[in-house]
């Protein structure tokens, strides 16, 4: 350093924001505007530090804040670049450019003061003019560099020109380094023997006479590697480097009560000693007994919990804790594992969300080629660190320690091979899954993509055969042609040129995957088919498209292709149904939740849910989203509403329950999706019949799909039509229905579903009365149906002829609207005055605890407020008092609209629970007689109907004499009249007291 002062020079953060655009990745530019620097070229968002106490990356979650209002979580600020930069006039700072693909918000002009525009451009596209600092990140940053200078000369411009780029990268360490000398490689055949005699050198040889070993078998294997342990032989032990590795980096998270540890493969518990002796709680998981004998019989260690599992096809979810593990250790066994990418998943699925995957792993270039089978070489480790929001790699002698933490969720990716030879582009893709329904991909290096088995069909062959052919040569498992499914013909693009794909379907085979083409798959592995969607590699195009297939919405945004379905056989396909050990155990706890809870009340009812596979009807969702208590979305609209979903158990458990569907009878369900078939197959046996009617092509395709991968194909008629009309007459058993269920909301009983059901039978139903859902089960008694439960429930609407628009009438330019649904509609203009003026607010004194329903109070309202509505609008904005997330039962009286509203009241009940009363606004000239008439309908309920048991709804047809029955508490639909009866109700012909009358 000369003179007396220290150079410093400023520091500036940079907003790399990354999304997928229609051509491929764009980033976000601003324009700089007014009197700044550079004003009119394009820019980053950026800024500078606020001070000493702000870091670069707290730095760049503020600017991006500041500049695009959008919020970015600091665990997605990604180091990209760092530029040393120097500007015409001589000052020179250091930028650090960070990418970001997750935020959230939309970016937006925070500061147009020194901005003008705002906009998304892809990175083949920058605009011009640009700055020449930020162009010269930008390029650095495309070309993978971590450090770069910028020192631009007097008289450069400002804005980026490729005659003046000053741009230099500035390489990486350990970059182009020279290859390991022949000391190093003396060192490591040295470690080779060394491993060769105590980790692999294979299973025992058999024993003469003896039957011989398959080493591609689990079972074998464990026995194998038992009988080593047992024989006091070992795995290598932990090397000075790997102790200190473990020491340092993986301690205990501060403040952790229990830190808990998972050691996978463990041997004879070395490290998972290692771990405990850090003060981790540890459980280790061996497949080998000898192993797991050995280290639990080990003393002067700290104390380990030890499992005999299976990794490759064992549940190790019983032995996580409810907020997972906050480490889990591999060590030298990961290269044995033969599906290690779905390992390696479902490990990060038992992390804490800070926790942290340690795979130990000999290296291949320490080895030779003939121990080449228990090393990783770096293109194996790069594609073990995909899809990990943090990797960290460290050398451990003859070991790479590999620490993996955030293990992300990003979209599956696809992409296409190379132009194909002009062939006969018509091929065979061949979905086989194992026992766990786990399905076999093969890695195909050369084009860094995951594929099916698949191939051409030669000619003359039958797709049958030509399936199993190609599954035999390509992976050795071997299958019967008369055990392929067909399912169907993809017809796609590929280059230009028509690619016909037939997808064919196998579940039962015989041996193990083997690499009979090593020049084109480097390796198959099993692979669960929900992890598929977030997938680190791309999937083969064609090998989408035909798992879609098999499983439809399995994998989103694929690119598109015509499909011919192939009809299912009769006999059902023959598909026997795989499922992993984890998918028992939640199926049998959901069955015992709704046991437990009231939901199952017969024996029967209780053995179905414990039968019908869940998440096989919902392939794209995770085990434990499958099986949890809630209704989960299969189809979104544009608009962002759910058209289709399977329901809820805890509802579906109700409306089996009350339809009284038993051994022998016939079912029939309006609405597709196929779990609930199924249930409604187990509980009618072997000798009744189910029918299910779907009006969406694509949920009737997934129906058919599932219920043929579960074996119940043979056993529910799935018919495409519109479900207003009922079953098609040639199905429609002699007598009737016994059960009708129908799991979409409908607007009205129409006369098909009356006609279709025997006499007492059972018709359950989501209907809309008022606007309000509600499951209705109704016995039929003649030509009426009469209700036996009512409960609110939530279901997507029909489609079809039985649609209905509940967009709100707008109240002119109010922002509130009227939804009228079985009223007749009033004009709404003369409202938008009556709101605009000051309103009556009158309240009952009746109240309710937060906690408790007021479900006959909505329908009461329905029936009983003349020109009954619901108003909906903005609950913060304008002079109606809303209640939260819910439009709120009104009336329409002339130009005068009355309200119910509700209010917190001040002190809660004896137990603790909020209390809140209901009130009433009125507006217009008869502001208080609306607002009183809400106000005596609600007092009235209390008296009269809260205290009694819910309504009962009596269903006639629509007929010349029906429409001379009494109009008290009837609401009348397009093909049905419906007679809501109160049993609390003292006085159906009294009317109600005025409220100065209470």
């Amino acid at each position: 350093m000369s003179g007396t002062t220290r150079h410093t020079e400023p520091i500036d953060v940079h907003l790399i924001a990354v999304r997928e655009g229609e051509t491929g990745p764009e980033v976000l530019l601003s324009r700089r505007a007014g009197t700044v620097y550079a004003a009119g070229c394009w820019h980053l968002p950026s800024g500078h530090l606020d001070g000493p106490y702000e870091d670069v990356a707290v730095a760049l979650v503020r600017e991006t804040r500041e500049e695009t209002g959008v919020r970015v979580d600091p665990d997605d600020v990604h180091a990209a670049v760092t530029v040393h930069h120097r500007a015409p006039g001589g000052s020179a700072r250091v930028g650090f450019f960070f990418e970001v693909r997750r935020w959230n918000g939309t970016p937006k002009i925070m500061e147009p003061e020194v901005c003008d525009a705002m906009e998304w451009f892809p990175f083949d596209a920058l605009p011009e003019p640009m700055v020449a600092y930020c162009r010269a990140g930008l390029d650095a940053y495309l070309a993978g560099a971590r450090m770069a200078v910028h020192f631009q000369e007097p008289g450069d411009p400002i804005a980026y020109d490729p005659k003046a780029d000053r741009l230099r990268l500035v390489r990486a360490a350990g970059s182009g380094e020279p290859l390991p000398g022949p000391a190093v490689e003396a060192f490591a055949e040295r470690a080779v023997g060394r491993i060769a005699e105590r980790i692999h050198a294979g299973p025992p040889p058999p024993v003469p006479g003896g039957p011989s070993v398959d080493t591609t078998s689990t079972t074998s294997t464990a026995q194998s590697w038992s009988d080593h342990y047992a024989s006091g032989r070992d795995i290598k032990p932990l090397s000075d480097a790997e102790t200190v590795i473990v020491r340092e980096r993986l301690v205990p998270p501060v403040g952790r009560e229990e830190p808990r540890a998972l050691d996978v493969c463990c041997g004879t518990g070395e490290l998972a000693g290692l771990l405990a002796d850090l003060g981790y709680t540890v459980d280790g998981v061996d497949h080998a007994q000898g192993a797991i004998d050995r280290a639990s019989a080990e003393t002067g260690r700290p104390p380990v919990t030890y499992h005999c599992v299976d990794v490759t096809s064992g549940d190790l979810g019983p032995l996580a804790p409810a907020d997972g593990f906050d480490l889990i250790t591999i060590r030298r066994s990961l290269a044995h594992l033969g599906d290690r990418t779905r390992i390696v998943a479902e490990l990060a699925g038992l992390l804490r969300p800070d926790g942290t995957l340690c795979v130990i792993t000999p290296h291949a270039d320490r080895f030779p080629q003939s121990l080449r089978g228990i090393c990783l070489d770096d293109p194996e480790i790069a594609v073990l660190t995909d899809g990990w929001e943090h990797a960290e790699r460290v050398e451990a002698e003859d070991c790479t320690v590999v620490l993996l933490r955030g293990p992300g969720a990003r979209p599956a990716t696809y992409q296409e091979k190379l132009r194909p030879k002009a062939a006969a582009m018509a091929g065979v893709a061949v979905v086989v899954t194992n026992p766990h329904g786990q399905v076999l991909l093969g890695w195909n290096p050369s084009r860094t993509c995951w594929e099916l088995p698949a191939g051409k069909v030669e000619p003359g062959e039958a797709f049958e055969a030509t399936a199993v052919r190609e599954l035999g040569e390509e992976t050795g498992l071997r299958a019967a042609e008369e055990r392929v499914v067909l399912l169907g013909t993809l017809c796609d693009d590929s280059h230009g040129m028509t690619r016909v794909t037939e997808v064919a379907r196998i579940t039962e085979y015989s041996g193990e995957p083997q690499l009979l083409e090593p020049e084109l798959i480097a390796r198959w592995e099993w692979h669960t088919p929900s992890a598929l969607r977030s997938l680190p590699q791309p999937l083969f195009t064609a090998s989408a498209q035909a798992l879609n297939t098999a499983w439809p919405g399995l994998l989103p945004d694929l690119p598109p292709a015509s499909f011919t379905p192939r009809p299912v056989p009769a006999d059902g396909g023959r598909l026997p149904f795989g499922e992993p050990p984890a998918a028992v155990r939640l199926r049998l706890r959901l069955a015992e939740d709704l046991t437990r809870a009231g939901w199952t009340r017969t024996p029967e009812l209780r053995a179905a849910f414990q039968v019908v596979p869940r998440q096989a009807f919902l392939p794209e969702q995770s085990l434990g989203r499958a099986y949890a208590n809630e209704a989960v979305a299969t189809v979104i609209t544009d608009d962002g509403r759910s058209s289709s979903s399977v329901s809820q158990p805890e509802m579906q458990a109700v409306m089996l329950d009350h339809g009284r569907l038993r051994e022998g009878g016939h079912g029939l369900e309006i609405g597709g999706g196929g779990y609930n078939a199924a249930l409604m197959t187990e509980l009618v046996g072997a000798t009744g019949t189910v029918t299910c009617v779907e009006y969406d092509p694509y949920v009737h395709r997934r129906t058919v799909r599932f219920l043929q991968e579960t074996g119940y194909a043979d056993r529910v008629r799935v018919v495409l039509g519109d479900g207003v009309h009922g079953a098609p007459e040639h199905l429609v058993p002699p007598g009737g229905f016994d059960t009708i269920l129908v799991t979409v909301a409908s607007m009205d009983i129409p006369p098909a579903w009356t006609a279709q059901l025997a006499d007492g039978g059972r018709l359950v139903v989501p209907l809309r009365l008022g606007g309000y859902t509600r499951c209705v089960a109704f016995e039929k008694r003649g030509p009426l149906l009469t209700s036996t439960h009512v409960s609110t429930c939530g279901f997507v609407a029909m489609q079809g002829i039985g649609r209905w628009d509940d967009s709100p009438v707008p109240i002119g330019e109010s922002g509130y609207g009227i939804r009228w649904e079985d009223t007749p509609p009033a004009p709404v203009d003369p409202l938008e005055r009556a709101l605009a003026g000051d309103p009556v607010e009158l309240w009952t004194g009746v109240t309710v605890a937060g906690d408790e329903s007021y479900e006959t109070l909505q329908l009461w309202l329905t029936v009983t407020l003349p020109g009954f509505c619901r108003l909906t609008g903005d609950r913060e904005e304008g002079p109606v008092l809303l209640p939260r997330n819910q439009d709120a039962a009104a009336m329409v009286s002339g130009g005068s609209l009355g309200c119910m509203t509700v209010r917190r009241i001040e002190h809660d009940d004896p137990t603790g629970r909020s209390l809140w009363e209901f009130g009433a606004q009125g507006f217009g000239p008869d502001a208080k007689d609306v607002a009183d008439t809400v106000v005596r309908a609600v007092r009235a309920w209390d008296r009269d109907i809260r205290p009694a048991t819910g309504p009962v709804l009596t269903v006639r047809p629509v007929t010349r004499h029906t429409e001379q029955l009494p109009a008290r508490h009837v609401i009348d639909k397009q093909h049905s009249r419906i007679v809501l009866t109160f049993p609390g109700h003292r006085h159906d012909t009294e009317p109600l007291p005025r409220s100065g009358d209470i």
